[in-house]
């Protein structure tokens, strides 16, 4: 079920995704849109192919076949507006990088290889770290933050990008509650103030808090679109099975 009745203003269009590992298939045909100005969230049980579908559609995985578009145009021709916030066990935190560097490296796209960082650049990225409430850790080892911490410094990493579109891979996973709620204040923050953040996401008790969107997947496509209309029990159920029994209580107070 689709509810979005337009493409038009997508940040987003997945069109036809189809991803595979071996002969195990991780996405079937996945149609989905999501808007610009929006919070959007995606959700499923384990091994539906969430995080999957983000860097299929980022090109980080190859897809069997389908496409995505961002803003109506091919990632390479869009890659600017974009800026994608991956999961942090996938990241070396052993890297020999500061805090700072890592946020200044959110500015290379824009300065170009061949020019230096200089003192205004940094100014620009420390304004970053104090949006995540991490600037007096500047000069830190990546290595040596918690994993909130290590969370926000890929938050204003994102944000030195100034994109237009967010793509969030689980940001809130094991994070402190202090971090998940500067996280989704700023991402708030952002889209009241025109761009757009779609997360993968796996607390189902906050989805109608924190979203406006919702993309529901099992593999394929169960729903997609406004949180009030997409984020039923049935649908739910239709994605988790027997699985969402340990979700219930939860879900009674939002759905």
């Amino acid at each position: 079920m689709n509810i979005h009745n337009t493409d038009a203003g997508a940040a987003l269009k997945v069109r036809g995704l189809s991803v595979a590992y071996g002969d195990k298939p991780a996405l079937s045909s996945v149609d989905a849109v999501f808007q610009q100005g929006r919070m959007s969230s995606i959700v499923g049980p384990n091994g539906a192919g969430k995080s999957t579908m983000l860097k299929a559609a980022m090109g980080i995985i190859p897809a069997i076949s389908g496409d995505a578009q961002f803003f109506g145009r091919p990632l390479d021709e869009a890659r600017s507006r974009v800026a994608y916030v991956p999961q942090r066990a996938s990241v070396d935190w052993d890297f020999p990088a500061t805090v700072i560097d890592v946020v200044m490296m959110g500015l290379y796209r824009s300065l170009g290889p061949f020019r230096l960082i200089g003192r205004t650049q940094r100014e620009f990225a420390l304004g970053c770290l104090e949006e995540v409430d991490m600037a007096s850790l500047a000069n830190r080892q990546i290595g040596q933050l918690s994993g909130g911490q290590q969370q926000r410094v890929f938050i204003a990493r994102a944000l030195a990008q100034r994109a237009d579109l967010l793509l969030l891979d689980e940001p809130f996973a094991g994070v402190d509650a202090a971090t998940e709620k500067t996280i989704i204040t700023l991402l708030k923050k952002l889209v009241a103030e025109g761009g757009t953040a779609v997360a993968v996401h796996h607390d189902l008790s906050t989805v109608t808090a924190y979203f406006d969107d919702v993309l529901i997947l099992n593999v394929r496509r169960i729903a997609n679109g406004p949180v009030e209309k997409a984020f039923t029990d049935a649908n739910l159920a239709e994605a988790y099975g027997g699985r969402l029994a340990q979700a219930v209580p939860v879900l009674q107070e939002t759905v």
